[in-house]
């Protein structure tokens, strides 16, 4: 549902932004999710796909918020742990 609220208000916009942010969301969708899963070799795979969706939506959905670049960058600096505390304070909803 959470993925849905980011997701949904940017379809029909008209907005190049908004279409360059779903684009950008959809091409970082495995990247996100190999370093998810290199990071955490024991995370189960719904986990995996719940925190990179969740990272993306949280900063790549945002026009303006994160370049690809930098959210690579970003998401390449967490931790084991940090990708874990997502997945808790996510999972907490």
């Amino acid at each position: 549902v959470n993925l849905l609220a980011h997701i949904v208000p940017r379809f029909g916009s008209d907005d190049p932004d908004q279409e360059e942010a779903m684009q950008a969301f959809v091409a970082g969708l495995e990247p996100t999710f190999a370093v998810v899963r290199s990071k955490c070799p024991s995370m189960e795979e719904p986990d995996v796909q719940l925190v990179g969706t969740e990272l993306l939506a949280s900063e790549i959905l945002q026009p303006g918020r994160s370049t690809k670049k930098e959210f690579a960058t970003w998401v390449a600096s967490l931790t084991e742990e940090e990708l874990k505390e997502v997945l808790t304070k996510r999972k907490a909803y």
